[in-house]
């Protein structure tokens, strides 16, 4: 994928992983023909499946290309141009042997953060690893993985607010320093403190908004008197105001008969 795995338009990767200059113009102009055609400055050709893998078209129909296709098919130059990402997978893998989800997570973690068009969220880390369309949703098999990743000290991902991402190896140390620091007594109170206030403005704006929810449904309805009803919104658009004048009329018949109600004896 050009730019971001091939710092020139000419380089193209090996079987040996090295690197060479392609000297005529035909591949550059294969690759402005599907740039036009799909409309997109970054492509990709997978003609060939990573490491003896099938490739594409051997493939049974449904099968999805995920982000952990790209990665195994673009696994040496990820190596070679951001290093510590691809370190970063290497120590999912070895935490996480036997466990394939747990190493494709941290595959499709490492592509998003590297193309970074997208934000790197769990739901689309399982979205975009869902490998055939009659395949069951993955979802909450992805989140427990992802959790394990991030309760694990020796992987190096990260969250913030809910945005994955690998650190580097010196940014994963201080992140661990970090979090085995006790919080002082001081501390304490004054993070319970802005919590108890948050909560209290996220309190008026509930309630705020429940008081227009209700407004709204009842100026929706409609008033009930001696069985005839009157929709509110034919006394205006103020549901007071409509409900005073409704009450107008029936106070009036009340008052008028009222000497005829029974005492109590």
């Amino acid at each position: 994928m050009y730019p971001q795995f091939f710092r020139t338009p000419q380089s193209f990767t090996t079987s040996t992983s090295e690197f060479i200059t392609l000297l005529n113009d035909r591949v550059q102009e294969i690759l402005d023909i599907v740039r036009a055609t799909a409309g997109k400055d970054d492509v990709l050709l997978l003609i060939e499946g990573p490491d003896g893998r099938a490739p594409v078209a051997d493939h049974q129909v449904g099968w999805l290309a995920t982000t952990v296709t790209l990665f195994d098919a673009l696994e040496k130059d990820i190596k070679w141009a951001f290093p510590s990402v691809y370190q970063a997978v290497g120590k999912a893998v070895i935490r996480f042997p036997d466990s394939v989800l747990h190493q494709e997570v941290a595959k499709t973690v490492a592509v998003l953060q590297i193309l970074s068009n997208l934000p790197v969220m769990v739901h689309n880390v399982a979205n975009l690893m869902h490998p055939a369309i009659d395949a069951a949703p993955r979802a909450d098999a992805v989140k427990t993985a992802v959790d394990a990743l991030l309760s694990d000290l020796l992987v190096p991902p990260g969250e913030r607010n809910g945005t994955l991402s690998f650190f580097s190896e010196k940014l994963n140390d201080i992140e661990q320093e970090r979090a085995q620091l006790p919080l002082r007594s001081s501390d304490l109170r004054r993070i319970a403190k802005e919590y108890c206030m948050s909560q209290g403005d996220v309190a008026a704006r509930r309630i705020g908004e429940l008081k227009t929810l209700v407004q709204r449904s009842l100026a929706q309805g409609s008033f009930l008197l001696r069985g005839e009803t009157t929709a509110v919104d034919s006394l205006g658009g103020d549901l007071l105001k409509a409900a005073k004048k409704h009450l107008g009329p029936a106070a009036e018949q009340v008052f008028h008969r009222y000497a005829e109600a029974p005492e109590p004896g």
